[in-house]
Protein backbone atom coordinates (compact mmCIF):
# COMPACT_ATOMS: atom_id res chain seq x y z
CA UNK A 1 0.00 0.00 0.00
CA UNK A 2 1.67 3.18 -1.19
CA UNK A 3 -0.59 5.81 0.40
CA UNK A 4 -2.35 5.99 3.71
CA UNK A 5 -4.96 8.32 5.23
CA UNK A 6 -6.82 8.72 8.51
CA UNK A 7 -10.06 7.91 6.69
CA UNK A 8 -8.63 4.60 5.45
CA UNK A 9 -7.75 3.64 9.00
CA UNK A 10 -11.08 4.77 10.47
CA UNK A 11 -13.06 2.86 7.85
CA UNK A 12 -11.19 -0.33 8.71
CA UNK A 13 -11.65 0.20 12.46
CA UNK A 14 -15.41 0.61 12.06
CA UNK A 15 -15.66 -3.02 10.95
CA UNK A 16 -13.14 -4.42 13.46
CA UNK A 17 -14.51 -6.61 16.25
CA UNK A 18 -11.43 -8.07 17.97
CA UNK A 19 -8.29 -6.67 19.63
CA UNK A 20 -5.56 -5.99 17.09
CA UNK A 21 -1.95 -4.88 16.71
CA UNK A 22 -1.66 -1.65 14.76
CA UNK A 23 0.45 -3.41 12.09
CA UNK A 24 -2.57 -5.61 11.32
CA UNK A 25 -4.75 -2.63 10.37
CA UNK A 26 -5.99 -2.75 6.77
CA UNK A 27 -5.45 -6.51 6.91
CA UNK A 28 -1.68 -6.18 7.08
CA UNK A 29 -1.42 -4.57 3.65
CA UNK A 30 0.42 -1.46 4.89
CA UNK A 31 4.08 -1.42 3.90
CA UNK A 32 6.58 -1.31 6.80
CA UNK A 33 7.86 2.13 5.83
CA UNK A 34 4.39 3.51 6.64
CA UNK A 35 4.17 1.88 10.10
CA UNK A 36 5.09 5.11 11.98
CA UNK A 37 2.33 6.99 10.13
CA UNK A 38 -0.10 4.10 10.63
CA UNK A 39 0.52 4.09 14.37
CA UNK A 40 -0.18 7.83 14.57
CA UNK A 41 -3.49 7.39 12.71
CA UNK A 42 -4.55 4.47 14.90
CA UNK A 43 -3.66 6.42 18.06
CA UNK A 44 -5.68 9.43 16.86
CA UNK A 45 -8.76 7.46 15.87
CA UNK A 46 -11.91 7.85 17.93
CA UNK A 47 -12.89 4.27 17.08
CA UNK A 48 -10.30 2.39 19.16
CA UNK A 49 -8.54 2.39 22.52
CA UNK A 50 -5.04 1.36 23.54
CA UNK A 51 -5.13 -1.86 25.52
CA UNK A 52 -3.69 -2.06 29.02
CA UNK A 53 -2.00 -5.26 30.07
CA UNK A 54 -0.82 -6.07 26.53
CA UNK A 55 2.52 -5.43 24.88
CA UNK A 56 2.96 -2.08 23.18
CA UNK A 57 1.02 -1.51 19.97
CA UNK A 58 -2.19 -3.36 20.86
CA UNK A 59 -5.61 -1.72 20.58
CA UNK A 60 -9.25 -2.70 20.84
CA UNK A 61 -12.14 -1.38 18.74
CA UNK A 62 -14.61 0.72 20.69
CA UNK A 63 -18.13 -0.59 21.09
CA UNK A 64 -20.10 2.45 20.01
CA UNK A 65 -23.58 0.90 20.11
CA UNK A 66 -26.02 2.11 22.75
CA UNK A 67 -29.36 0.59 23.63
CA UNK A 68 -31.77 3.07 25.17
CA UNK A 69 -33.87 1.65 27.97
CA UNK A 70 -37.43 2.92 27.72
CA UNK A 71 -38.15 1.92 31.29
CA UNK A 72 -41.26 4.08 31.53
CA UNK A 73 -43.16 1.90 29.03
CA UNK A 74 -42.26 -1.46 30.59
CA UNK A 75 -44.62 -3.33 32.88
CA UNK A 76 -41.98 -3.75 35.59
CA UNK A 77 -42.99 -7.35 36.21
CA UNK A 78 -40.50 -10.09 36.92
CA UNK A 79 -40.36 -13.45 35.18
CA UNK A 80 -41.79 -16.53 36.88
CA UNK A 81 -38.76 -18.80 37.36
CA UNK A 82 -39.31 -21.76 39.67
CA UNK A 83 -36.61 -23.10 42.02
CA UNK A 84 -36.44 -26.38 43.95
CA UNK A 85 -37.83 -26.45 47.50
CA UNK A 86 -39.96 -23.38 46.74
CA UNK A 87 -36.94 -21.08 47.09
CA UNK A 88 -38.28 -18.76 44.38
CA UNK A 89 -40.68 -17.29 46.94
CA UNK A 90 -37.75 -15.29 48.32
CA UNK A 91 -36.57 -13.65 45.10
CA UNK A 92 -37.76 -11.90 41.96
CA UNK A 93 -36.17 -12.37 38.55
CA UNK A 94 -35.84 -9.88 35.70
CA UNK A 95 -34.62 -10.61 32.19
CA UNK A 96 -31.91 -11.04 31.12
CA UNK A 97 -30.99 -13.10 34.15
CA UNK A 98 -27.95 -14.99 35.45
CA UNK A 99 -28.31 -17.44 38.34
CA UNK A 100 -25.24 -19.07 39.87
CA UNK A 101 -25.25 -22.20 42.04
CA UNK A 102 -22.01 -23.02 43.83
CA UNK A 103 -21.72 -26.44 45.37
CA UNK A 104 -19.37 -28.84 47.03
CA UNK A 105 -18.57 -31.71 44.70
CA UNK A 106 -21.14 -34.52 44.63
CA UNK A 107 -23.49 -32.77 47.06
CA UNK A 108 -26.47 -31.77 44.94
CA UNK A 109 -25.55 -29.22 42.23
CA UNK A 110 -26.72 -31.43 39.40
CA UNK A 111 -29.84 -32.49 41.31
CA UNK A 112 -30.66 -28.81 41.89
CA UNK A 113 -30.30 -28.05 38.18
CA UNK A 114 -32.31 -31.09 37.11
CA UNK A 115 -35.13 -29.87 39.34
CA UNK A 116 -34.93 -26.44 37.73
CA UNK A 117 -35.34 -28.15 34.35
CA UNK A 118 -38.34 -30.14 35.59
CA UNK A 119 -40.04 -27.11 37.18
CA UNK A 120 -39.59 -24.75 34.22
CA UNK A 121 -39.61 -26.90 31.07
CA UNK A 122 -43.27 -26.22 30.28
CA UNK A 123 -42.84 -22.43 30.31
CA UNK A 124 -39.38 -21.83 28.84
CA UNK A 125 -37.21 -22.92 25.93
CA UNK A 126 -34.67 -24.83 28.02
CA UNK A 127 -31.21 -25.69 26.70
CA UNK A 128 -29.29 -27.97 29.07
CA UNK A 129 -25.50 -28.30 28.79
CA UNK A 130 -23.94 -31.26 30.61
CA UNK A 131 -20.42 -32.56 31.11
CA UNK A 132 -21.81 -36.08 31.55
CA UNK A 133 -23.46 -38.38 29.03
CA UNK A 134 -27.05 -39.15 28.11
CA UNK A 135 -27.35 -42.35 30.14
CA UNK A 136 -26.83 -40.55 33.45
CA UNK A 137 -29.25 -37.81 32.42
CA UNK A 138 -31.91 -40.38 31.55
CA UNK A 139 -31.44 -42.12 34.89
CA UNK A 140 -31.86 -38.86 36.80
CA UNK A 141 -34.81 -37.56 34.81
CA UNK A 142 -36.69 -40.87 35.02
CA UNK A 143 -36.37 -40.78 38.83
CA UNK A 144 -37.34 -37.13 39.00
CA UNK A 145 -40.33 -37.26 36.65
CA UNK A 146 -41.46 -40.64 35.38
CA UNK A 147 -44.16 -38.94 33.29
CA UNK A 148 -41.80 -36.77 31.27
CA UNK A 149 -42.55 -37.06 27.54
CA UNK A 150 -40.12 -38.76 25.19
CA UNK A 151 -38.68 -36.75 23.53
CA UNK A 152 -38.77 -34.21 26.37
CA UNK A 153 -39.82 -30.55 26.03
CA UNK A 154 -36.21 -29.33 26.32
CA UNK A 155 -32.91 -29.76 24.47
CA UNK A 156 -29.80 -31.38 25.98
CA UNK A 157 -26.19 -31.09 24.82
CA UNK A 158 -22.84 -32.53 25.88
CA UNK A 159 -20.49 -29.61 26.57
CA UNK A 160 -17.50 -28.97 28.85
CA UNK A 161 -16.16 -25.50 28.04
CA UNK A 162 -16.45 -22.32 25.97
CA UNK A 163 -20.13 -21.97 26.82
CA UNK A 164 -20.18 -18.34 25.67
CA UNK A 165 -19.74 -19.61 22.11
CA UNK A 166 -22.95 -21.63 22.08
CA UNK A 167 -25.31 -19.78 24.44
CA UNK A 168 -28.85 -19.42 23.05
CA UNK A 169 -29.51 -15.68 23.57
CA UNK A 170 -33.29 -15.98 23.92
CA UNK A 171 -33.49 -19.31 25.74
CA UNK A 172 -33.24 -20.65 29.29
CA UNK A 173 -29.65 -21.96 29.35
CA UNK A 174 -28.57 -24.34 32.12
CA UNK A 175 -24.85 -25.12 32.47
CA UNK A 176 -23.69 -28.08 34.53
CA UNK A 177 -21.00 -27.08 35.14
CA UNK A 178 -18.55 -24.19 34.50
CA UNK A 179 -15.04 -25.46 35.12
CA UNK A 180 -12.36 -23.27 36.66
CA UNK A 181 -8.71 -23.02 35.65
CA UNK A 182 -6.79 -23.90 38.82
CA UNK A 183 -3.89 -21.73 37.68
CA UNK A 184 -6.10 -18.70 37.02
CA UNK A 185 -9.17 -18.75 39.24
CA UNK A 186 -10.12 -15.17 38.35
CA UNK A 187 -10.58 -16.18 34.71
CA UNK A 188 -13.99 -17.49 35.78
CA UNK A 189 -15.09 -13.86 36.25
CA UNK A 190 -14.56 -13.29 32.53
CA UNK A 191 -16.26 -16.59 31.66
CA UNK A 192 -19.39 -15.65 33.60
CA UNK A 193 -19.35 -12.14 32.13
CA UNK A 194 -18.97 -13.51 28.60
CA UNK A 195 -21.98 -15.78 29.11
CA UNK A 196 -24.02 -12.88 30.50
CA UNK A 197 -23.06 -10.70 27.52
CA UNK A 198 -24.37 -13.31 25.08
CA UNK A 199 -27.87 -13.27 26.60
CA UNK A 200 -30.58 -11.41 24.73
CA UNK A 201 -33.28 -9.30 26.36
CA UNK A 202 -35.23 -12.43 27.34
CA UNK A 203 -32.32 -14.80 28.02
CA UNK A 204 -31.55 -16.78 31.16
CA UNK A 205 -28.35 -18.56 32.21
CA UNK A 206 -28.21 -20.85 35.24
CA UNK A 207 -24.58 -21.73 35.95
CA UNK A 208 -23.30 -24.37 38.34
CA UNK A 209 -19.77 -24.11 39.73
CA UNK A 210 -17.77 -26.03 42.28
CA UNK A 211 -16.80 -24.42 45.57
CA UNK A 212 -14.21 -25.19 48.25
CA UNK A 213 -15.33 -26.95 51.46
CA UNK A 214 -16.48 -24.57 54.18
CA UNK A 215 -17.14 -21.61 51.89
CA UNK A 216 -20.19 -20.20 50.12
CA UNK A 217 -18.49 -18.73 47.05
CA UNK A 218 -17.38 -20.79 44.08
CA UNK A 219 -13.75 -21.17 43.10
CA UNK A 220 -12.86 -17.72 41.81
CA UNK A 221 -14.11 -15.96 44.93
CA UNK A 222 -16.02 -12.67 45.18
CA UNK A 223 -15.74 -11.88 41.48
CA UNK A 224 -18.08 -14.76 40.66
CA UNK A 225 -20.87 -12.76 42.32
CA UNK A 226 -20.65 -9.70 40.05
CA UNK A 227 -23.09 -10.83 37.34
CA UNK A 228 -25.70 -13.11 38.97
CA UNK A 229 -29.09 -11.81 40.10
CA UNK A 230 -29.26 -14.83 42.36
CA UNK A 231 -26.31 -16.65 43.92
CA UNK A 232 -26.92 -19.84 45.92
CA UNK A 233 -24.61 -22.26 47.69
CA UNK A 234 -25.13 -25.98 48.28
CA UNK A 235 -23.24 -28.08 50.81
CA UNK A 236 -23.78 -31.34 52.65
CA UNK A 237 -27.55 -31.53 53.06
CA UNK A 238 -28.15 -27.80 53.13
CA UNK A 239 -28.21 -24.72 50.95
CA UNK A 240 -28.73 -20.98 51.24
CA UNK A 241 -28.56 -17.56 49.60
CA UNK A 242 -25.34 -15.66 49.00
CA UNK A 243 -26.90 -12.88 46.85
CA UNK A 244 -30.47 -11.92 46.02
CA UNK A 245 -30.46 -8.81 43.86
CA UNK A 246 -34.23 -8.30 44.13
CA UNK A 247 -35.66 -10.04 47.22
CA UNK A 248 -39.40 -10.46 47.56
CA UNK A 249 -41.07 -8.82 50.57
CA UNK A 250 -40.78 -11.15 53.54
CA UNK A 251 -41.02 -11.12 57.32
CA UNK A 252 -37.70 -12.95 57.56
CA UNK A 253 -34.21 -12.18 56.30
CA UNK A 254 -33.58 -14.82 53.61
CA UNK A 255 -29.83 -14.56 54.17
CA UNK A 256 -30.31 -15.89 57.69
CA UNK A 257 -32.06 -19.02 56.46
CA UNK A 258 -30.48 -22.41 55.87
CA UNK A 259 -32.55 -24.92 53.92
CA UNK A 260 -31.89 -28.48 55.01
CA UNK A 261 -32.68 -31.50 52.87
CA UNK A 262 -31.97 -35.09 52.04
CA UNK A 263 -31.40 -36.18 48.45
CA UNK A 264 -33.18 -39.42 47.55
CA UNK A 265 -32.51 -41.38 44.35
CA UNK A 266 -29.78 -38.90 43.50
CA UNK A 267 -32.20 -36.18 42.42
CA UNK A 268 -35.21 -35.79 44.75
CA UNK A 269 -35.05 -33.21 47.55
CA UNK A 270 -36.89 -34.58 50.59
CA UNK A 271 -37.07 -34.18 54.39
CA UNK A 272 -37.11 -30.42 53.95
CA UNK A 273 -36.81 -28.09 56.94
CA UNK A 274 -35.50 -24.60 57.54
CA UNK A 275 -33.13 -23.38 60.25
CA UNK A 276 -31.42 -20.09 60.96
CA UNK A 277 -28.08 -21.59 61.92
CA UNK A 278 -25.14 -19.65 60.56
CA UNK A 279 -23.16 -21.31 57.79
Amino acid sequence: MGKLSQQDVDNWLLSASQPFHYKDVLNGQVSPDLFPQLRVYVGRSKYCEKMDGRSDGWFRPKDMELEELEWWVTEGKGVDIKLPMGLHKYCEFYLPCVILVSGLYNQGKTAFLMNIVNLNMDNFDIRLFLSEGGELLKKRMDKLNSFIPKPPPFKSYHRRDNFQDIIFPHAFNIIDYLRVDADNLMASWNDIGAIANKLGKDGVAVIAMQKPPGRKLAYGGPGTAFEPQLYMWIDKGRCGFEKIKVPKPSDVDPYSLVFNFTIKNGVNFEDLHTTTTDY
